[in-house]
């Protein structure tokens, strides 16, 4: 299980490292426009967003136009004990600065109550159809995503990072939803994928 999970990532994340800024550019901005089109979007009172590195799906476009529609946003960050993960308001991408981990992260006073209506957007290796999820290694973000409670998780991904099927294990955290330049997954039981339109606003998933 584990060597498989290390084969995955290698490959998808090599191969998301050397796609043309451009082109990576390109594709962020179409899955970006997808979720913001979705009924996902409408319904978040808050939402809680990661830093893109090394060629994740870009974020910024969803930073700025939640921000803009009134949703409280917000990133993670590495709390003080270096073992758990805390989250921060942020109000525009100066509130973010780098760390001793490499990845941008959220200055400001932690927060502590429950948010309204939230939706997780979660980075990711490689998923698989029914929601099942490789992160970087190492499982801080499953554990983070496992303390968010009733939050929706929305996994980005480029769609060749979308497979079949991926090796699970127990503590692995599985989405509600993956987005592609191409679709948006209902990875809940019994759903399908939406295909993005050319106009308009995505449809709802109906069940099978």
């Amino acid at each position: 299980m584990a060597e498989l999970k290390r084969y995955f990532r290698s490959v998808l994340a090599e191969t998301r490292r050397h796609l043309a800024p451009e082109f990576a550019q390109s594709l962020s901005l179409q899955i970006q426009n997808n979720l913001l089109a979705s009924s996902i979007s409408a319904s978040a009172a808050s939402v809680v967003l990661y830093a893109p590195i090394q060629n994740e799906v870009d974020t910024g476009l969803l930073l700025s136009s939640w921000l803009a529609s009134g949703k409280a946003v917000f990133l993670p960050r590495v709390a003080r004990d270096r073992v758990s993960t805390e989250i921060v308001q942020v109000f525009g991408p100066d509130d973010l600065a780098g760390s001793a981990v490499g990845i941008p992260e959220p200055h400001g006073e932690a927060v502590t109550t429950p948010l309204e209506r939230p939706v997780l957007i979660v980075p990711g290796v490689a998923f698989s159809s029914n929601g099942d999820r490789i992160g970087r290694g190492g499982g801080h973000y499953d554990r983070f995503i496992s303390q968010q409670g009733p939050a929706l998780r929305v996994g980005l991904a480029y769609s060749f990072q979308l497979l079949d099927d991926l090796p699970r294990d127990e503590w692995d955290q599985r989405m509600d939803f993956i987005i592609t330049e191409t679709a948006v997954h209902d990875c809940r039981p019994a759903r399908e994928p939406v295909r993005v339109q050319a106009e308009g606003d995505l449809p709802r998933c109906n069940s099978q």
